[in-house]
């Protein structure tokens, strides 16, 4: 999601910055043409992702609305909730330093 999420900001800024005046049509062409591959990848893995997400999501519903952390027996279980929360808040704040970064450097 940060590689799609980035590379849609980046082309268009460029999209902006030609619109503006500012850039040549090519620099935005060219940006978009090097950003594909991870626009297209990054919603390949949130597809991907969000059907892999679909049994880990049956589990936690089962357990119940208040079911404490350690209810949950199964230690490979709590091992990826403990992955995946960091591994969240890392991409989506990502995507945000990113959209900042690029947005600021031009």
């Amino acid at each position: 999601m940060v590689a799609s999420f980035s590379g849609v900001l980046a082309v268009d800024i460029r999209g902006f910055l030609w619109m503006a005046g500012l850039r040549p049509v090519q620099a935005a062409l060219r940006m978009e043409n090097f950003v594909t591959p991870f626009i297209r990848g990054g919603l390949l893995a949130l597809l991907v992702s969000g059907i892999w997400l679909v049994p880990f999501k049956e589990r936690l519903r089962a357990m119940g609305r208040d079911a404490p952390f350690l209810a949950f027996t199964a230690p490979w279980f709590r091992q990826q909730l403990l992955l995946r929360f960091p591994a969240s808040q890392l991409c989506w704040w990502t995507a945000v330093i990113v959209g900042f970064v690029s947005a600021g450097s031009h």
